[in-house]
Parts: C-alpha cells; structure tokens; sequence
C-alpha cells in the first residue's frame, strides 16, 4: 500500500480491548479510560475521575462516547463505509466525540479514539499522530486522516481481507482488517510489525 498506516502490533490490540475491562461492548467503565495506556497513551485517575462528574467537559465527552455505544446503527457500521461528511449517523455522532475532545485537557482524539475503538473496532480506527504525520496531515486533526485512511481500506480491501484472516493475536483473537492496515514494507515508526501467524480463522469485516 502506497499510504502509511495503523501500527497496531497482533499482541497489543486484543490486549487493549480486553484489559480492565468487564467485557461490555456497550458500556464505559474506569478501566477502558486507563487501559490506551497499552498503546503509549495513558490515562491519569484525575481525568478518569472528572469522567465520572455531575457536570463539565470531561463528564460531556463522556455522554457523547456513551451515545456512540447506545446507537444501534453505530453498532453495526463499518469505517470504510461511511459518509465522512454526513451530519447525522454514527460517523457524525463519531466527530462530536472528537470535538468534544477539544475541551479536555490531556484526552484529546489519539486517547479518544483509542478508548472507543475497544468498544467499536469496526466503526473507530485508531488515531495516532505519527500515522497522521506520514500522511502529511495535522497531528491532532483526524477529519484530515480520515478520508485517506478510508480510501486506503475499500482500495485494498481484499488484500488486507487476507492478511486478516492469516493473522491471530496470541488470545486468540482475530484481528480486523482495520487493525491490520499496514504499509506494504510491513514497517512503521516503531519498527517492524511481528511476522503474522497463519490461523483457520475467519477475518472480520
């Protein structure tokens, strides 16, 4: 693929949907706050504890995250078919998150995003900054990396398909096509991806 990626490692994505967590897809626990630590991105107990307030920024981009999980189409959408520019729907619910994120202090749309896609891997990828650099978008825009990222999903969608259903996490968890979007090096800023392990498991999405 011409375009750079989401470096997500096999061993760390399954890691940080599980960790800390009670295992429900539809419901925002204090650990899911803590747990994009696995992913260089850690949480401090005063911002998960400000989550968890009557009011203020913190406790509205937690209603927005919450609404996200709720919305039964956000359920079942996917990425790379969204209307990015839609004002209604779950890639619209989606970008109020984002927005909201620019009122909190120390969780802003890496963090965000890194909590919602162990909720909803098929709907939220991953922003990072260092992927939105190579891209030569701004690091703290995803509105920028979006429509990139999903051109880069439906042009090769049957490659990373395969690569999907290749690949297990060591849980045994399989791994999305999302999480597996990599540059066709198979290297990212953090080095080179581990050597996927062959599996009889079916890819998702």
């Amino acid at each position: 693929m011409s375009r750079a990626i989401v470096f997500c490692p096999e061993a760390v994505v399954p890691s940080l949907r599980t960790t800390a967590s009670g295992g429900d897809p539809n419901t925002l626990e204090p650990g899911d706050f803590l747990a994009p630590a696995l992913l260089d991105a850690p949480g401090r107990g005063g911002q998960v504890r400000r989550m968890y307030l009557l009011d203020g920024p913190c406790r509205e981009l937690r209603d927005k995250m919450e609404q996200v999980l709720l919305d039964g189409e956000a359920a079942r959408a996917r990425f790379q078919d969204l209307d990015l520019a839609a004002e209604t729907g779950p890639g619209a619910m989606v970008r109020a998150v984002l927005i909201a994120s620019d009122k909190t202090p120390g969780i802003k749309a890496s963090k965000v995003t890194k909590i919602l896609h162990r909720k909803r891997p098929a709907l939220v990828p991953i922003f990072d900054s260092r992927v939105a650099d190579f891209n030569g978008c701004m690091p703290r825009r995803p509105s920028e990396l979006w429509p990139i990222l999903q051109a880069d999903l439906n042009e090769h969608a049957n490659r990373l398909r395969t690569l999907a259903s290749e690949t297990r996490a060591p849980d045994p968890r399989r791994v999305t096509r999302c999480e597996h979007r990599t540059s066709s090096s198979g290297s990212t800023s953090r080095g080179v991806l581990p050597r996927p392990q062959p599996c009889d498991g079916r890819g998702d999405y």
